[in-house]
């Protein structure tokens, strides 16, 4: 159906409807709803004014100030922001901004006086609270933050400019292009064949759960979301935060509807308390740290460890790129190359074995215990007695 010109739509966004106007190029949201017909009504009604699109400079607000206002869900203009973010990011967005953004100075510039060079001290300077136990009391330290923390922080006041773009009130974005502390490449690993053994062997509930998680490959949150009704013939149906709330459907084998299969049915979540709730993720955290202690894991080894042996199997075992991506529900293949793609020691003996047969070099073959000079010179040796 047309409508007229600046008169708006309704459109959903997990599971809430909203009202939507373009007004000047920028586009305007109406308060969360939870049926279409209210943010129809809204459309209808509510209508904004047009956007600030021409401030002076008295009525310039700081950074912090403009900031609050992206995060207060009750302004009607730039408060769709804070009302679109789930909790956990909003609550940390908070963080950023009272923490680190208002009592500094960047956040008492005024908006458009912001200059990039302001951005990376900023960035640079944020710390984090640290707590030591000195003769039974806690004190607090502050430290520089992780690179990684920074680059949060940095994400978030980015986006705030960028909103701030979309409603005409600066023309750039001084976040963009700024040095940023850099993050050492993340490095996945795996539970080993003997370890994940160990695990399937364990009938209790969180074993059950890990068993679950090493057939499946799902990530923590998904873990504690698997409700009955997710589960069909079919397979598993996951709601893929990571690819805009996309629903993906994984196929179970054998053992991990053994797993399901055991579980009583106490509530609406297949792995939950005694009483039938929805496990937290400071329990299971607990949880799967002393079952990992029992069967002797080291200390380093992670939940997401078994979503590392899921992913890497799959690559060892030869399946192509794309299906193993489908099934870690990577938005990207390079997600799975980059951190997951990785060959075992095991590998590259083998394929060094390959090659020699390949080249008619002989059955000699590399041991994982030979040395330098071992995988240097027996090669040439071979060779001698070959072309000989």
């Amino acid at each position: 159906m047309n409508r007229a010109k600046g008169t708006g739509s309704v459109i959903q966004k997990k599971e809430k409807f909203y009202a939507r106007w373009r007004i000047d190029g920028s586009e305007l949201y109406g308060p969360a709803r939870e049926t279409r017909d209210e943010a129809e009504s809204d459309r209808i009604n509510n209508k904004p004014n047009s956007p600030v699109t021409h401030i002076t400079n008295r009525q310039m607000p700081t950074l912090a100030e403009f900031a609050r206002m992206c995060m207060n869900e009750d302004d009607p203009t730039f408060g769709w922001y804070g009302k679109s973010l789930k909790t956990s990011s909003f609550n940390t967005n908070v963080i950023h901004l009272e923490t680190h953004l208002v009592p500094s100075k960047l956040g008492a510039l005024k908006l458009n006086a912001v200059e990039p060079i302001d951005v990376e001290n900023w960035v640079r300077e944020i710390q984090a609270k640290k707590w030591h136990s000195k003769s039974g009391k806690m004190t607090e330290a502050r430290t520089s933050a992780s690179p990684s923390y920074k680059r949060r922080c940095h994400g978030f006041l980015r986006k705030i400019f960028n909103l701030a773009i979309k409603h005409k009130i600066v023309s750039f974005n001084p976040a963009v292009g700024v040095e940023l502390p850099h993050i050492p490449e993340r490095r996945n690993t795996s539970l080993t064949d003997e370890q994940l053994r160990s695990l399937y062997d364990c009938v209790c509930r969180t074993g059950s759960l890990l068993t679950f998680a090493a057939e499946t490959g799902l990530r923590r949150g998904e873990l504690l979301d698997v409700k009955w009704s997710d589960i069909s013939d079919a397979g598993l149906v996951v709601v893929n935060h990571k690819n805009h709330g996309q629903e993906d459907l994984i196929p179970l084998s054998d053992i991990a509807r053994s797993v399901v299969a055991r579980q009583t049915r106490l509530g609406e979540w297949v792995f939950c308390t005694e009483a039938g709730k929805k496990l937290t993720t400071r329990n299971l955290n607990r949880d799967v740290r002393r079952l990992y202690d029992k069967l002797g894991f080291p200390k380093a080894t992670r939940l997401h460890d078994l979503r590392g042996k899921f992913t890497t199997d799959l690559i060892v075992a030869g399946v192509d790129i794309k299906t193993t991506q489908t099934l870690a529900r990577h938005k990207d293949a390079s997600t799975t190359l980059k951190y997951y793609a990785r060959t075992s020691d095991a590998a590259k003996i083998a394929a060094l074995d390959s090659l020699r047969n390949k080249r008619g070099l002989g059955d000699g073959g590399v041991n994982e215990g030979s040395d330098r000079a071992t995988l240097v010179n027996s090669p040439r040796s071979s060779l001698k007695n070959w072309s000989g």
